[in-house]
């Protein structure tokens, strides 16, 4: 596998949102008031005279009993509304406005005042009273008052948070099985596209999308088209409805229906065309890209001109349009001098070492590391605050160092310097050493020069220590005091010892001793026999120890122990009692790792840890115990029930999961960003059938105009890579490239930038590959040349070529791939990374599997525990036909790394996918 970056599980995100829930939360329901005595239909007549009454409290009780009938006394009400008595008129129009506004007899007397408040207030008051009918869940009566609004500001300002606030309504009548209540309003809710497809969502939960579609084709009233396209996205007619929002005015929905049917160019001209075009350097390229023009010199002017702009957000534009329209050649040479340290970074991704060491001023030939990091050391220890970048870069090269396994040189660069640095500048020294180990402005690890000059600089003075491990881990409350515990875990272990130990358990740097192993052991046996009082202060050091790389053997293990906290044991309570010192009182029940009514990230993880241990009747007791937090509130959550259904499938209780997974379709209600959330529920417990639907979904149903569409067109354009829907791919490829053409980015994100341009590329070329071959192979052939080295190649590219049997080709661009990276491999034998690069690449082509093995087994004897190499062991075995082995080898890489989830997708293929070819 590609080492992976900081790709964190989604479920983490998911889960965490239901914490506390938002502060202007309404509050839980208040109870029922007592029922009125019941009022006949039939006294309407009467109770109609009985307005114009001469006695006062007769007229006030038949105003009361016609309110309390409601709706079946609206006609009757409106005809005395419009009658000559002024009394009864009056009367029945205050009848008649209560009820619009759903205020009835029983209804909140503080919503009330807060209606009529709001029907007085000024435009500077109505906004805070609809937050304070919200509070109250007040619905329908700020639905009502919306309607009826007529400040455009309000109307403009309040518009999303009605709309949402309808919807949220409408999940707790569907939860307390009220569709009417439900539907009616959703029907409330200001009209857009956007609630009409929410709608149209609820109608197919109840069955009834097809007959509202029939409905909605015969009607002349103002709005059926618009409620006819809504319901032709969600039933996924992409070309009907594509039809019907060209007819209606709207192309961007219509543009994006015909990007889910192959043909991104209506959304590119589209977009074209609402940009300003002085700021659109990218579209117009694309769409002669696409239609198999050749782009020269001239057509880049617009872009190269702004490289050298004074405002950073037109640089940025220009250089992203460059590097997703697949010619990074045209930029990088700008790149490199303006920020000679992202591009020092992209050539080192790309195996480019030359060109990355020349960016930053280095000869690859004969490379003076020592002289160029004495430079930046000296202008520390001049003055740290007037030394501008030198931290960051002195980071950037001993990473590079690191990773390429210059060991000895990077000795001679660092490490006296480094000494030297901390006693003239402490404070620079602290930084530099936290950059070096990958905190805060570094881009990787380089825990080699600590390790070597820390014992020596430090020796015994606890002070000098602090100051190292305050730098490395941050000025926080729990490295100091896990530093004392490792000395009470292993006492004959010196400051060095601990050192390093510390640096193993925490996954900084190589570990071919597999330190890590040996200290966890070594802790268990501590905790075993140490004073049950301290067994929560104790696991809290093992989880801060052990919480950059977070194994499941380690983690189940602190789940199981922290279980035992929540009744604290008999013998700690008589530690406590006999007056022990060293005693902790017991743990409230807000310490626990779960608690009754909230839960944190540790709470997800632990689902998480249970679920990929294959605990999963545990992890389906923890997801239905989430649904009961925020107040009940999580009842309403579609995604929590995704995962609910999906341990619960995989426990063995079907029918409970059919009933959450009906819960999911009722409440998902056409939100697009939930249903990636969904999504990723139900791939949480392997049910990626269910997982595509709902991705899907999003992508027919999502708002184009949202933040949302981004992540939609992303997840619809992999999986329809994974499909081998090329012309679909291609479509969506093409248009994220384009959304993300539109807004600067800067850092180092060009590397992405170029992956996703291969994406689109691969994609289009395989499409062209029966009617246009000879294109479609000159495109592949750019496509590979873009980056011959980056394992990303593997992800698709060899694989898919291989199996359009394009044979002949594949083995040759395998070839300069493969050569390249064995001359690198070649000239750093210590840089493990390009190692497992080169054996990703072997294994997703199936070429060279020996070669690779050898080397991967190299750069896993330095990283025992590194779920990237693990990963791709697990490939290499998997080509090679040998199923259990590469399940083995896959169960060792989810266990170093169980939050990744392409990981563990990995070995729902291996146990599936058929052995390739």
């Amino acid at each position: 596998m590609k080492f992976p970056g900081a790709e964190i599980l989604a479920c983490l995100a998911i889960l965490a949102v239901a914490a506390t829930g938002a502060s202007d939360a309404p509050s839980p329901l208040p109870p029922p008031p007592e029922p009125p005595a019941v009022v006949s239909p039939d006294t309407i007549p009467e109770l109609i005279t009985d307005l114009a009454n001469e006695r006062y409290t007769t007229r006030e009780a038949a105003s009361n009993q016609l309110w309390q009938l409601g709706e079946p006394a609206i006609p009757a009400l409106k005809e005395a509304a419009a009658g000559d008595d002024p009394e009864v008129a009056y009367r029945a129009r205050d009848i008649l406005r209560k009820l619009d506004l759903f205020i009835l007899p029983g209804t909140d007397p503080a919503v009330i005042a807060l209606v009529e408040r709001y029907q007085k207030a000024s435009t500077s008051q109505k906004s805070a009273l609809i937050d304070q009918l919200q509070k109250k869940r007040a619905y329908r009566q700020i639905l009502k008052l919306y309607a009826a609004e007529t400040d455009p500001k309000i109307r403009a300002s309040r518009k999303q948070s009605v709309a949402t606030m309808a919807v949220s309504a409408a999940r707790e009548a569907l939860l307390a099985d009220d569709p009417t209540e439900a539907r009616s309003l959703l029907e409330l809710a200001p009209a857009s596209d956007a609630t009409l497809v929410t709608l149209a969502a609820f109608h197919r939960a109840q069955g009834t999308l097809e007959t509202e579609l029939k409905l909605a084709r015969s009607s002349k009233a103002p709005g059926a088209n618009a409620w006819q396209l809504a319901l032709l996205r969600v039933i996924g007619e992409h070309q009907q409805a594509m039809a019907m929002a060209i007819d209606s005015g709207k192309p961007g929905i219509g543009a994006a229906m015909a990007v889910l049917m192959g043909d991104p160019l209506p959304w590119l001209q589209f977009g074209s065309a609402q940009d300003n075009s002085s700021l659109d350097l990218y579209t117009s390229l694309a769409i002669k890209r696409w239609n198999g023009r050749t782009l020269g010199k001239p057509d880049f002017t617009a872009i190269t001109n702004r490289f050298n702009s004074r405002n950073s957000s037109s640089r940025q534009l220009a250089f992203g349009a460059a590097y997703l329209l697949g010619e990074p050649a045209i930029a990088e040479p700008a790149l490199a001098k303006l920020d000679p340290f992202i591009a020092f970074s992209n050539y080192d991704s790309e195996e480019r070492v030359g060109e990355a060491l020349k960016t930053i001023g280095i000869d690859p030939e004969k490379p003076d590391y020592t002289g160029w990091a004495a430079t930046r050391f000296k202008q520390l220890m001049k003055d740290a605050d007037e030394a501008g970048d030198a931290i960051s870069e002195l980071a950037a090269l001993a990473a590079f160092m690191q990773n390429r396994g210059l060991d000895s040189a990077m000795a001679d660069a660092f490490d006296q310097p480094l000494a030297k640095l901390a006693d003239q500048q402490i404070d620079a020294f602290t930084e530099l050493a936290g950059a070096m180990c990958g905190r805060g402005i570094s881009r990787g690890h380089a825990t080699g020069p600590l390790l070597r000059m820390a014992p020596a600089w430090a020796g015994d003075d606890d002070a000098r220590w602090g100051n190292i491990l305050v730098g490395i881990f941050g000025d926080n409350d729990d490295i100091l005091p896990c530093w004392s515990f490792l000395a009470e875990v292993n006492p004959q272990a010196d400051r060095k010892a601990r050192f390093t130990a510390l640096l193993a358990l925490s996954g900084y740097g190589p570990d071919p001793d597999d330190l890590r192993s040996r200290w966890l052991a070594d802790i268990w046996k501590f905790i075993a026999n140490a004073n049950p009082a301290k067994l929560a202060t104790l696991l809290k050091y093992v989880s801060y120890l052990t919480g950059p790389i977070p194994d499941i053997e380690t983690k189940l293990k602190i789940i199981a122990l922290h279980a035992k906290l929540k009744k604290p044991e008999k013998d700690a309570d008589a530690h406590a009692a006999a007056g022990d010192p060293d005693a902790e009182p017991p743990l409230d029940d807000d310490e626990g790792i779960i608690q009754q009514d909230s839960f944190d990230s540790a709470s997800a993880m632990e689902l998480l840890y249970l679920a990929t241990a294959d605990h999963w009747q545990d992890a389906a007791d923890l997801a239905l115990r989430f649904l009961t937090f925020n107040n009940g509130r999580n009842q309403t959550r579609a995604d929590l029930h995704a995962y609910a259904a999906a341990c619960l499938r995989r426990a063995g209780q079907n029918e409970q999961a059919a009933t959450h997974d009906a819960l999911v379709e009722n409440l998902a209600l056409g939100d697009a960003s939930l249903y990636l959330r969904i999504a990723s529920g139900y791939a949480f417990g392997d049910d990626y059938e269910r997982a595509l639907l709902w991705r899907h979904r999003a992508a027919c149903e999502v708002d184009p105009e949202s933040n949302a569409f981004a992540s939609v067109l992303d997840t619809f354009a992999t999986d329809q890579l994974n499909a081998g829907r090329w012309a679909q791919a291609a479509a969506a490829s093409e248009v994220l490239a384009q959304v993300y053409s539109r807004s600067p980015y800067g850092g180092g994100i060009q590397l992405l930038f170029l992956r996703l341009r291969q994406q689109a590329d691969l994609a289009r070329a395989l499409q062209l590959l029966p009617t246009e071959r000879d294109r479609a192979i000159s495109l592949l052939a750019r496509c590979h040349a873009l980056a011959p080295c980056d394992g990303s190649l593997a992800d698709h590219f060899f694989p898919a070529i291989r199996a359009a049997g394009l044979i002949k080709e594949h083995d040759q661009w395998f070839a300069l791939s493969w050569d390249n990276i064995q001359q690198i491999i070649k000239r750093y034998p210590g840089c493990h990374n390009s190692r497992n690069t080169a054996a990703w690449l072997a294994a997703r082509a199936n070429r060279q599997l020996d070669t690779a093995e050898a080397q991967l087994k190299q750069s896993l004897a330095a990283f025992p525990r590194q779920a990237a190499f693990l990963d791709t062991m697990a490939e290499i075995q998997f080509a090679r036909g040998h199923r259990e082995q590469a399940l083995e080898w896959s169960k060792k890489s989810i266990n170093a790394l169980p939050t990744d989830s392409a990981i563990r997708r990995q070995y729902h293929r291996f146990l599936n996918d058929p052995l390739p070819k």
